[in-house]
């Protein structure tokens, strides 16, 4: 089930999970997932969503410090991100408003 689940983290420690069946869902589910992140107290401009095996979006991002397939460093207001996976390229970036591609499996908060 966790290969196929989708979760949301507010980089301030405070967390929500929501599964859904696939990545089709993504942005209907953004909506859903603000308000939740709001209702935990959390920012949600310095939120983030993973979906494993699919990728990742990420909110306020300033820089991407670091890049290539196997890691990239997202640097945050206050937070810096660094994402660790599989054939991880960035997808868009608009407004601070960044997509990224691949398999991350792992994210470390500093």
């Amino acid at each position: 089930m966790a290969e196929k689940g989708c979760w949301t983290v507010c980089s301030e420690g405070k967390s929500g999970a929501l599964f859904s069946r696939g990545a089709n869902h993504i942005f209907i589910i953004m909506k859903l997932l603000e308000q939740i992140i709001g209702e935990l107290g959390g920012d949600t401009l310095k939120a983030f969503t993973v979906v494993p095996a699919f990728g990742g979006y990420f909110r306020s991002v300033k820089s991407v410090a670091e890049y290539n397939p196997q890691k990239i460093v997202l640097l945050l207001k206050k937070t810096v991100l660094t994402l660790e996976g599989e054939n991880m390229e960035i997808g868009k970036y608009f407004e601070q408003d960044l997509f990224i591609k691949g398999n991350i499996k792992v994210i470390s908060v500093e």
